[in-house]
């Protein structure tokens, strides 16, 4: 048997000279510096980026301003260039901001111009139906409507892209633009109400003057300073780092509970009858918006939890408006597939079962984790990971739909 006679004796010594507690201190002290490093890696992605100026800003705003006005500058189809280019526009320019205030790596800044270009040169050269409806929608052939539907949210995951620079394989840098994005949103259209409150009010007085600016108005500064509004929403985000990421969570909070209550009964109001309207194209449609509207109040949710490890009683809501995407889904996979054995694929058809199928892998994984965190308390991945590591599928998704849809399935 070993005892400490048996020890070697400059062992002993110094074992006599350094008390226990000490030990545990400097145990405690690594584990801490292990715990603080970990902490730093984590937040990487969360750090400013190196600034732009508001000179910047402004002559950015007014670059985008003009060419969400340019039918008025030059001799282009309204309906056409607006909408194929509004949004894109506006996207465009969160992008370019991006690039210019977080200044990412060489790769990544050509990776998001080659990509945009891309975009812009496939909304440009998409073409319309030869007929001489007035509605511009009604000229669209479904190939081109759902490339041009889709375009926005490739240019979405390039402005993530930018966002997170060299850290774009992380799933909390994506958590992280996630919460960005909604930020941005918030702002924007505090900027856009507060600027349309101040334009009625000017209409007001210069009407009461027997001048009558509404149109001119709405053409040159309501929907120019509308679309530019994200870029300056951006750069007032980077002005109060990790305040105005803040807003998405009280956004989250309050929207969410009425929102599931809404999605949760709509199954029970369109069973009502029988579901005799699921088969109808319009329905089908009222059913995917309704779905692309609860996934996204879903993905705000998990993106604003505060922990990543356990589950909380607040999570209740997350993990309810998850189960009711889930059965939205399923509705909605049950009224396309009849419509598909019976009439076969068309490019609509194909690509709303390719989205719900694509959905329906994403809930099911992240339900399984809300029932293994249950379960485990909170040991293993959790939601904000594997939220994080399926976004660039519904960004390549949409790159999919965009520029192989009307190659497949043609555009004329």
């Amino acid at each position: 048997m070993t005892t400490l006679h048996s020890i070697p004796r400059h062992w002993r010594e110094t074992w006599s000279r350094e008390p226990l507690a000490t030990m545990h201190a400097d145990a405690a002290h690594g584990l801490e510096q292990v715990r603080a490093a970990f902490a730093a890696r984590h937040h990487a992605a969360l750090a400013p980026g190196a600034g732009t100026s508001l000179s910047f800003v402004a002559g950015l705003c007014l670059v985008v301003g003009a060419l969400a006005a340019l039918p008025d500058i030059v001799a282009v189809d309204r309906g056409w260039w607006q909408t194929r280019f509004l949004l894109p526009l506006s996207l465009a320019g969160l992008v370019v901001w991006l690039l210019a205030d977080r200044r990412p790596p060489a790769r990544v800044t050509v990776f998001a111009t080659a990509t945009t270009a891309a975009c812009f040169a496939l909304l440009a050269l998409l073409p319309e139906r030869a007929t001489d409806s007035v509605d511009v929608f009604a000229r669209m052939p479904d190939a081109v409507w759902l490339a041009s539907a889709h375009v926005p949210v490739v240019l979405l995951g390039v402005a993530g892209v930018a966002f997170c620079g060299d850290r774009w394989r992380a799933a909390e840098a994506r958590i992280a633009f996630v919460r960005f994005a909604a930020a941005v949103v918030a702002i924007a259209s505090v900027l856009v109400v507060g600027g349309l409150g101040v334009g009625l009010l000017a209409l007001f007085v210069y009407g009461a003057l027997g001048i009558d600016l509404t149109d001119w108005y709405l053409r040159w500064v309501m929907l120019p300073g509308a679309i530019a509004a994200p870029v300056l929403a951006a750069w007032i985000c980077e002005r109060l780092p990790g305040r105005a990421e803040d807003l998405a969570r009280p956004l989250a909070r309050i929207f969410a509970p009425p929102l599931l209550l809404v999605a949760a009964t709509f199954p029970v109001v369109l069973f009502a009858d029988g579901g005799n309207d699921l088969q109808q194209r319009e329905v089908l449609r009222q059913v995917h918006g309704l779905l692309a509207v609860v996934l996204a109040a879903a993905f705000l949710a998990m993106a604003t939890r505060r922990g990543d490890d356990r589950l909380r009683a607040s999570d209740a809501i997350p993990a309810g408006l998850l189960l009711t995407a889930l059965v939205i889904d399923l509705i909605a996979l049950a009224g396309l597939l009849p419509r598909i054995a019976t009439w076969g694929l068309t490019p609509n058809r194909a690509v709303a079962a390719g989205v719900d199928l694509v959905v329906l892998g994403h809930l099911v994984v992240l339900l399984r984790i809300v029932v293994r965190q249950a379960h485990r308390g909170g040991v293993g991945i959790g939601m904000q990971a594997v939220l994080g590591r399926w976004l660039p599928v519904y960004a390549a998704w949409a790159a999919f739909v965009a520029f192989g849809v009307p190659a497949m399935f043609g555009v004329r």
